[in-house]
């Protein structure tokens, strides 16, 4: 029996998954989503969650474009911190900031993105 992968179960729950992230980001400042997806998609042409599964730090990339390498971290230190509230990250080592900063675990992101899609 073979592992199934994440990023391709993510394709048949995009909308779910979608939604779930704009939850998520709603809950920590009201119309956060929407604002960042549409500066992602005026810069880049893509939405945040396409942007999250296909390169995670392209996201990073355009974050920092769009709030400085500051505001970028400080964002998504907010996230990890929500998340581990909602007890969505379990590891004590692993940070999101890491996860989408450096980009090498892509899996990894996007089990999250499922459980975010599940439990938001």
């Amino acid at each position: 029996m073979t592992a199934t992968d994440p990023c391709k179960e993510i394709l048949g729950k995009h909308e779910d998954v979608r939604l779930g992230v704009a939850k998520l980001l709603n809950s920590i400042a009201p119309w956060l989503f929407q604002v960042l997806n549409f500066h992602f998609k005026m810069k880049l042409g893509k939405d945040i969650v396409t942007l999250l599964i296909n390169s995670p730090k392209e996201f990073y990339e355009a974050l920092t474009k769009i709030y400085g390498e500051l505001g970028a971290e400080m964002l998504i230190e907010v996230l990890d911190k929500k998340l581990r509230e909602l007890k969505l990250v379990e590891s004590p080592t692993q940070t999101l900031t890491y996860i989408i900063k450096y980009g090498d675990d892509r899996e990894e992101l996007c089990k999250l993105l499922l459980k975010i899609a599940e439990k938001t």
